[in-house]
């Protein structure tokens, strides 16, 4: 037996009924490419901003400019390589994140490194940032 989806809010139906994945689905896609556009415009300085051999290196970052309640697993990595081979890893969990393939284990691995690559240098995020990091942490709960 299917449910319908009711109108009316005073209904069981309303808050457990059949939905329309389309939506979700085109939303999923807007976000995930937003992110794909964000990571290649973050390269272009990329050594500069995320790297030990940057301005601001993991020591004296989490020594002086850190918060206190923050999350980023850039911070086991330093070398150039290593951050490049981590943010190939983040584009790719975006990737699959966008296509629809393993939404749900894909939307947490995207959720995890914009939640990384904005905590290792938070000086350079602006509002948009936060927005994107919210979105992908509520996406993780979506159907």
């Amino acid at each position: 037996m299917t449910s319908r989806r009711s109108e009316n809010p005073l209904t069981k139906e309303f808050w457990i009924g059949d939905a329309d994945a389309r939506v979700l689905a085109l939303f999923r896609i807007l976000l995930g490419s937003t992110v794909l556009f964000d990571v290649v415009d973050r390269l272009r300085d990329f050594t500069f901003f995320y790297t030990d051999s940057g301005f601001a290196p993991r020591g004296a970052f989490l020594e002086n400019m850190a918060r206190v309640w923050r999350f980023s697993l850039m911070d086991t990595v330093g070398r150039p390589s290593l951050c490049l081979g981590f943010v190939l890893c983040g584009t790719l969990a975006t990737l699959a994140f966008t296509v629809g393939y393993r939404t749900r284990i894909a939307s947490i691995a995207h959720w995890l490194f914009v939640l990384s690559l904005h905590e290792r240098n938070w000086i350079i995020l602006d509002g948009g940032d936060t927005l994107i990091r919210v979105v992908s942490f509520w996406a993780m709960w979506a159907d």
